[in-house]
């Protein structure tokens, strides 16, 4: 069913899943959270705007990307993230394909070969279809920030090197090469990702896990290639009401927490408590409940500048992606 709609056709439901990234972002900055869920909606409204057109037809801004293409921009410390657990799902779907694992140097090459080919794809963006482009176009690259972590090639590989020789030292330490791989928990498809929390559908990606069908306990591993970040618990939260919903386990039977794999190896578990997964519970009732309301809102609103405010943390605007479209679009409108 559909309502009738001023600003086009939107369904009368949230039209995507709710997660972890989406909840946080939803929290932090709600404007972000619009660029990154409504950029048809988005793009819409940019080109509609006619201070926004005044303003191009006079050279007076330059004219930012589409926000699909937007949402390809990564900082460099998350889109080296990316290449770690990708390289780690190529480590993981080897051995569950062949019964056979990489070798540590095997591995390794494996990321670096990514790892510079993304790179230079990014630093040659201006000269690619972006549309097309499979790899991330990095933030710093985009907006000529240099970052001084990362002013080169040769800085990211050696981090990717040193987090892969860490996930090393984890399958050793937790004997994960002994366990047969009907253990290993991977999320196979998007249905095995989702599930019901009292009719709110959400959805999460679970980097690794074990799943001992004997004893009926799950634990759940985390990696994490920054710094260590209060978020990452109420991440392992999610995964946890996951567990209980999808999985059918008992709070007491699930363990894990984060990994984390630079600068070198580090693994906290998280204790869990009825209290956190219920207060996690409320939380996400509420954000929820709030974000279908501004969703139906949207539908009869010209200029969401009001439905959806910018954070008043500066800090955050410097970092995000979507500077160029949120300081040159309809954010300009009365």
């Amino acid at each position: 069913m559909y309502l009738k709609r001023r600003f086009g056709k939107l369904s009368e439901k949230i039209p995507f899943r709710w997660s972890f990234s989406r909840h946080r972002q939803f929290k932090i900055c709600k404007r972000q959270y619009f660029y990154e869920n409504y950029p048809e909606r988005c793009q819409k409204i940019m080109l509609a705007s006619q201070r926004y057109k005044d303003a191009l037809s006079f050279s007076l801004i330059t004219y930012p990307e589409s926000p699909e293409v937007t949402r390809k921009i990564k900082r460099i410390e998350h889109w080296i993230g990316e290449v770690v657990h990708k390289t780690i799902e190529h480590v993981i779907d080897t051995f569950l394909s062949d019964e056979i694992w990489l070798s540590e140097e095997n591995a390794i090459d494996f990321a670096l070969r990514l790892t510079t080919e993304e790179w230079k794809a990014s630093l040659n963006h201006k000269n690619l279809d972006k549309e097309k482009m499979t790899g991330p176009i990095l933030f710093e690259h985009y907006y000529n920030q240099p970052s001084e972590k990362f002013s080169d090639l040769e800085k990211a590989k050696k981090t990717v090197k040193t987090c892969i020789k860490q996930y090393f030292i984890f399958l050793t330490k937790h004997n994960i090469k002994r366990l047969q791989k009907s253990c290993l928990l991977r999320i196979k498809n998007e249905q095995d990702s989702l599930f019901s929390l009292e009719g709110i559908p959400i959805s999460v990606k679970i980097d690794f896990g074990i799943d001992d069908k004997k004893s009926k306990k799950i634990c759940i591993y985390d990696f994490k290639t920054g710094k260590k970040s209060n978020n990452h618990k109420d991440q392992f939260l999610f995964y946890a009401l996951w567990a209980i919903h999808k999985m059918n386990k008992s709070r007491e039977n699930i363990s894990g927490g984060p990994v984390y794999l630079y600068p070198k190896y580090e693994y906290h578990p998280i204790t869990l408590s009825e209290v956190q997964l219920r207060n996690l519970k409320e939380e996400i009732a509420a954000l929820y409940k709030e974000a279908e309301s501004l969703h139906e809102a949207l539908a009869n609103t010209e200029f969401p500048k009001n439905l959806f405010p910018k954070t008043n943390k500066t800090k955050l605007c410097f970092n995000c992606r979507f500077q160029k479209l949120c300081n040159n679009s309809f954010s300009k409108e009365p």
